[in-house]
């Protein structure tokens, strides 16, 4: 058990608050409650959450939250972001392959601006899930849009293409770059493999 009664600083960040409650058993660790605020954000709550660093795969479960999590922080190429992120949610997986993570997440985006104009805020419900056959199922809903992906894919490859497709969008949207009724290209509803 540890709680601070003073802020602390770690790295380039400044704890506020940190109470946590932990064991390690085998080299097991883990905990059913962790509150901790960083300065400036984010805010972590954790209602249990487990990682065995003895196994070569690094498993892991994790039930809880963040608050106020600042996009610049991982975002480097823009470190004026002024974006922020909240998620609550259940996973679990491996740490060493992402790729087997499932469990399901809220997340609302926040304070979000495109070129000085402020956009509204983005609500999303994420669901990733193993199905027969060790296919993959990833569902995003949220009120900006919706994305499915199904069958055989690794998440690692999705957090590369997702990023890039939408700049991608941003970019042709911003230089008006939309294909005429004469060369739309073929609709796919459904893709068999891997991106």
């Amino acid at each position: 058990t540890l709680k601070t009664d003073a802020s602390s600083t770690f790295g380039n960040y400044r704890v506020n608050t940190l109470d946590l409650s932990a064991a390690m058993n085998k080299g097991t660790i883990s905990t059913d409650h962790v509150e901790a605020e960083v300065e400036g954000g984010p805010e972590v709550k954790v209602k249990s959450a487990k990682i065995n660093l003895v196994s070569d795969s690094i498993p892991f479960q994790f039930d809880g939250s963040v608050k106020d999590f600042r996009l610049s922080d991982v975002l480097k190429n823009q470190p004026n972001n002024t974006a922020r992120l909240d998620l609550e949610g259940t996973v679990e997986g491996t740490a060493r392959n992402f790729d087997n993570l499932t469990g399901s997440i809220h997340t609302s985006l926040f304070n979000l601006v495109y070129q000085g104009h402020p956009l509204e805020d983005v609500n999303a419900d994420i669901s990733l899930a193993v199905t027969a056959g060790d296919e993959s199922h990833l569902s995003i809903r949220s009120n900006m849009a919706d994305l499915e992906v199904v069958h055989r894919f690794r998440i690692s490859d999705l957090i590369d293409a997702i990023p890039e497709h939408i700049d991608a969008l941003i970019t042709a949207i911003k230089n008006s770059h939309f294909p005429t009724s004469s060369n739309y290209s073929p609709v796919v509803s459904s893709i068999a493999d891997s991106i």
